[in-house]
């Protein structure tokens, strides 16, 4: 298996270890009633089979939780996708992602933490909660607090003084790892924690996991900022996007 499909596989299954799965013959679906409002805790993705018998499980089965039907999709930059014709013919709305896929290629030597200690945690206390809720919603910390208690996911606080002011996540999946849920405090930002958790992440990498390093970014400041560090874009590019019918 190429990296690009070990990486859209790893997409497909990382939910699996903060909500509830239904694993199906076409696919996965993934949810939590608790935590209606996080779409990572609450969609469905379609690898194979009959497109629009899975549309139709797939809306029936989260009407029934009265949850909004949605579905996760990554394809291949030009590889013809039979799913979305099936989600459009249903009434589906579809968003193309823009995150663009980046691999870590430098070397593991770091840049002074900018007066941040970090550790791995796996427990969130109330400080670190409140931080998370303050600075990036009730959602966010609701997925945290469950996120941080699987096996699978090494979770980095960054304290200064104490205070948790920054934080993100390592999940090793597939012989894959993923960055994720990157965070600084809302009111600490323009401080460099940001660069100072990335080379941290890297650094316990290097150190505890030692397979291939992804994430997924957007934003041009966290593109460049990701690049300082030693990622590149993965090529060719993929179609990343979401359906949901309201």
């Amino acid at each position: 298996m190429d990296l690009l499909a070990c990486i859209i596989k790893t997409e497909m299954t990382f939910p699996s270890s903060f909500t509830n799965a239904e694993e199906r013959a076409w696919g996965v679906m993934y949810h939590n009633v608790e935590i209606a409002d996080s779409y990572d805790s609450n969609h469905a993705w379609v690898r194979r089979g009959d497109r629009c018998a899975a549309v139709r499980e797939i809306e029936a089965f989260y009407r029934g939780k009265r949850l909004v039907p949605r579905v996760y999709q990554m394809v291949p930059g030009g590889t013809a996708d039979p799913l979305r014709p099936a989600l459009e013919e249903a009434g589906f709305a579809v968003g193309i992602q823009s995150f663009k896929l980046f691999i870590y290629t430098g070397s593991p030597g770091c840049t002074p933490g900018a007066g941040v200690q970090f550790r791995r945690v796996q427990e969130a206390n109330g400080a670190l909660l409140d931080m998370i809720e303050r600075s990036a919603g009730l959602r966010a910390r609701k997925v945290i607090a469950r996120r941080v208690r699987a096996a699978d996911c090494h979770l980095l606080v960054g304290t200064v003084d104490g205070r948790p002011v920054t934080l993100g996540s390592l999940q090793s999946i597939n012989g894959l790892t993923r960055i994720d849920g990157v965070l600084t405090d809302a009111a600490e930002r323009g401080r460099g924690y940001g660069l100072a958790l990335t080379h941290a992440l890297i650094a316990y990498h290097a150190e505890h996991l030692r397979d291939t390093l992804y994430l997924y970014a957007d934003g041009p400041a966290a593109i460049r900022m990701y690049l300082k560090a030693g990622f590149e874009p993965l090529e060719p590019p993929v179609t990343w996007y979401w359906a949901a019918k309201d």
